[in-house]
């Protein structure tokens, strides 16, 4: 698709190999605190600054997208490449977004869902998804978004990076997103053979039975 390449958020890629270890070590101990806590590290900007903070409003586009999260005007379709010129803007307007990320905008929400539909399989856009997760509980519909892009992807090194991103995005859910996915492509030798690599790589064998 090539036009929304950045995420508002770090994602596994800005965590090192070592890093990684540790964060799955946490999770699959159940030290979800400290995985949250170091997964956060990696953001830009301070969370709880964000919280209480009123950025200000840099763009026409900024303007228009918080009338809509704000819920003062209707959806339109033009927010979607509204949304997506922000989120690739040189320097974008971290806080500011951030704000309605925190607070779990029902129409934040609705926006990237409809970038997702419009883009289902951009890994950026998922990651977005998966952060507005974080703050609106949302597992089906995030997993749901995952399985599909899975499904339409067909390159082998851009499949990996959804099957990564689907599994960090969630595993702090205490959801196997390797199992989910090993079941779903059961049938598919070439998909299955990349999940089962990335479970070996990661060292994951046995919290991965597989069906």
């Amino acid at each position: 698709m090539g036009k929304y390449r950045k995420s508002f958020f770090p994602d596994y890629r800005d965590v090192s190999g070592e890093s990684i270890s540790e964060l799955i070590g946490e999770v699959l101990g159940s030290d979800l605190f400290s995985f949250e806590e170091s997964h956060q590290a990696c953001s830009p900007v301070e969370t709880d600054r964000c919280v209480s903070a009123h950025p200000p409003i840099e763009t026409l586009n900024q303007e228009w997208l918080c009338a809509y999260f704000d819920e003062h005007i209707d959806f339109h379709p033009g927010m979607i490449d509204a949304y997506l010129d922000e989120a690739n803007a040189d320097s974008p307007n971290y806080d500011l977004f951030y704000r309605y990320f925190l607070q779990g905008a029902p129409n934040l929400k609705k926006l990237l869902l409809a970038c997702i539909d419009r883009y289902p399989s951009d890994p950026a856009l998922l990651n977005d998804l998966a952060h507005m997760h974080a703050h609106a509980f949302m597992l089906e519909e995030l997993a749901d978004r995952y399985r599909r892009a899975c499904q339409l992807e067909n390159d082998p090194e851009a499949f990996a990076e959804l099957v990564q991103g689907y599994f960090f995005n969630t595993v702090s859910d205490d959801f196997d997103a390797f199992y989910d996915l090993h079941v779903l492509f059961r049938n598919d030798p070439e998909k299955s053979a990349i999940i089962e690599y990335l479970i070996e790589h990661f060292g994951l064998e046995e919290q991965t039975p597989f069906p």
